[in-house]
């Protein structure tokens, strides 16, 4: 594809062809060229574009105003324009081929120059340069052109002393390239000018060159006053200096009252220098400054006292610009960008005080202080005839200007509640504490009860246990004896099977009365359970029955475990003896397995064995050797639990109890925590 070889043919894409990338050679002249923006743009003699020139090209920072290069690139579309860049955001390619001086362009008025199709083009306006400022790595000005005012900017090796004294505030003829401010729906937003050296700026000819501090003397009340000259007229005015803010800002204080003066360089002036400046008047939100001003020291006299006002005489303007004195009572402060910013408030009216943060701690709210720096009205967006302020803002010089007159009284209205409401935290937490306290003594005398409750529960028992020792359980073995006897009297011959079997089965039942009445005095004398509960009781018991059997004994626990009720633990603890018993004596297990589950409104016991097993039809009831079981099943109802037993030949057995759970009430529980 053959290349673009005009910068009109490049214009004249769209966002969407020059996205493309199309190949381009150009030959022509830089008109600008600003390294620390990245700010590089060509003129080919017919129209100007801008081309991306960055440090990976060789000529980054050696470029100069009228250069004739030549550019190699491809197209991009740019964010206001079509651009010409290097492949894969690279700079363009870019070669010297000499210098020249550019051309001066036809003056152009404001209305061609705002034109958004004047972008990047090489141009002169005539205007007034109004203020020259050292800005971010550039030098910025302010330019009038027809009675509105854009900036201009001169590159970064340039300052303010570059710019001859003679060209602010007369009329000039400047050349520069046409820069714009643009959004992202590629919209103009503001305008510029690039100015690419001092010599660019150049005074009209026909203008007299006149000795500014010859203008005959104002008052600084005289700026935009009917018959003191417009906009576009210097005027000469003299005071004394009260303050200088920003480095540059002046105020002085002169017949007129104060005013504003902003110096086109940095002034080498103090506080009390009798001071001349002639400047361009403009307009301010409440009263007219002087900008551009060049400036000299007549004199030194006194510092100028600041005038002692009120709050709500700075309101009507008098004292705008002017060294005051106010006081007033904080109410707050903040910081903002470095500046510290303090509220105060004087007989109804409220009021800003501004000073650098550095050097100064605010004192506490309700202190009473007198502030002393340049008065500042602020008005709202209406227009009420005499502009009275709706408040004002003290610019203070520094630390020094702010005297704390006095200390907030201690005993205030917040004070008060403050006192208050200690007194009721107070009360509150002497409530607290009594309420604490007696249910401290009420859970101790719980636990004290309780606990003699259970030494009296234990003494009976222990006493019931000796009397059924000492009685029963000698009965019951004496009775055992006398069938024992009878038997033993009866010949075979002599005795029906009948008989023989009764006695037998007499004796049997005998046999388990006296196992369940030994169980029921090692339950009235066990502390064990009292002690560890039931898993403890379980794992002191059983375990040395399934030993003596030569099993292997586990016992798992499962839940969140809890002491149930007493009559409870008791006949689960006599259910898992009676079920390991029975496995260890009579179902020659090698393993026998103890769960003990708590879930949220049950309690589950198993005991399981890997014996011999059993046919489990009929087990319960009469029939012959099946007490056990047959008591099992009846203790599991006592406590309105459910009995199971699951069981096969040779496959072990499953003795399966689940009761509701009872939980008896812990005494830790009654204790406040």
């Amino acid at each position: 594809m053959e290349p673009l070889t005009s910068v009109s043919q490049v214009r004249a894409l769209s966002p969407e062809e020059a996205d493309r990338g199309l190949p381009v050679r150009l030959r022509g002249f830089i008109t600008y060229c600003d390294p620390a923006w990245y700010q590089t743009y060509f003129h080919d003699g017919q129209h100007g574009i801008y081309i991306v020139v960055r440090n990976d090209a060789p000529l980054y920072g050696k470029l100069d105003s009228g250069d004739e290069v030549e550019v190699e690139g491809i197209t991009g579309r740019g964010d206001f324009l079509p651009v010409v860049k290097g492949s894969g955001e690279k700079s363009a390619t870019v070669r010297r081929v000499g210098h020249s001086n550019l051309w001066n362009p036809a003056v152009m008025g404001v209305t061609d120059f705002s034109a958004p199709e004047q972008a990047c083009e090489w141009v002169r306006l005539r205007g007034l340069v109004s203020s020259v400022v050292r800005g971010v790595d550039r030098l910025t000005l302010d330019l009038d052109v027809d009675g509105r005012r854009f900036k201009a900017y001169l590159p970064a090796p340039f300052g303010p002393a570059d710019v001859p004294r003679e060209v602010v505030g007369t009329p000039v003829q400047v050349n520069g390239v046409v820069g714009t401010r643009f959004n992202n729906q590629r919209q103009m937003t503001g305008r510029s000018l690039y100015i690419p050296s001092p010599a660019a700026i150049v005074r009209e000819t026909a203008t007299p060159e006149v000795n500014p501090f010859d203008l005959p003397l104002r008052s600084t009340d005289a700026p935009l006053r009917i018959g003191a000259g417009g906009l576009g007229e210097r005027i000469r005015v003299r005071g004394v200096v009260t303050a200088i803010l920003a480095e540059r800002d002046l105020f002085l204080r002169g017949e007129g009252g104060g005013l504003r003066v902003q110096p086109v360089r940095a002034p080498q002036a103090r506080i009390g220098d009798v001071l001349e400046a002639v400047g361009l008047p403009e307009v301010s939100p409440f009263k007219p400054d002087l900008r551009a001003a060049v400036t000299r020291v007549v004199r030194h006299v006194a510092e100028p006292a600041p005038h002692p006002i009120v709050a709500r005489e700075a309101l009507d303007g008098r004292y705008h610009d002017d060294l005051v004195s106010v006081e007033g009572t904080l109410t707050a402060h903040e910081l903002d960008n470095g500046a510290l910013r303090l509220f105060l408030a004087s007989g109804g009216t409220h009021f800003e005080v501004q000073l650098p943060a550095a050097g100064f701690t605010p004192p506490p709210p309700k202190s009473r202080m007198r502030i002393t720096g340049i008065c500042l009205v602020v008005i709202g967006p209406e227009f009420w005839g005499h502009h009275v302020g709706r408040t004002f803002i003290v610019q203070s010089r520094g630390p020094a200007d702010l005297t704390v007159l006095s200390m907030p009284p201690w005993w205030t209205t917040r004070a008060v509640l403050w006192v208050l409401a200690g007194v009721g935290a107070l009360a509150a937490l002497a409530a607290v504490w009594a309420f604490l306290l007696r249910r401290r003594v009420s859970a101790q005398t719980a636990v004290i009860r309780a606990q003699l409750q259970r030494e009296t529960i234990h003494e009976e028992r222990l006493r019931i246990a000796r009397d059924w020792h000492d009685t029963m359980e000698q009965q019951l073995m004496g009775v055992n004896l006398l069938l024992a006897d009878a038997s033993a009297e009866l010949s075979p011959g002599d005795t029906s099977a009948a008989a023989t079997q009764s006695l037998k089965l007499a004796r049997r039942i005998l046999g388990y009365c006296r196992e369940e009445s030994r169980a029921s005095i090692r339950d009235l004398r066990s502390l064990t359970l009292e002690a560890r509960g039931l898993p403890g009781a379980l794992e002191e018991f059983l375990r040395p029955l399934v030993q003596a059997a030569g099993a292997e004994f586990s016992l798992t626990v499962t839940g969140a475990p809890g002491r149930l009720g007493g009559r409870q633990e008791q006949h689960l603890l006599r259910l898992a003896q009676e079920a390991v018993a029975n496995a260890a004596r009579h179902a020659q297990a090698r393993k026998i397995e103890v769960r003990l589950t708590h879930l949220p409104r049950e309690v589950r016991l198993e005991v399981r064995d890997d014996g011999d097993g059993f046919d489990c039809a009929n087990v319960l009831g009469t029939s012959e050797g099946h007490f056990g079981l047959q008591g099992m099943a009846e203790r599991a109802e006592k406590i309105g639990g459910v009995f199971r037993i699951e069981s096969a030949p040779g496959a072990g057995t499953g003795i399966v109890v689940t009761v509701p759970a009872e939980h008896a009430p812990r005494l830790s529980e009654s204790l406040p925590s």
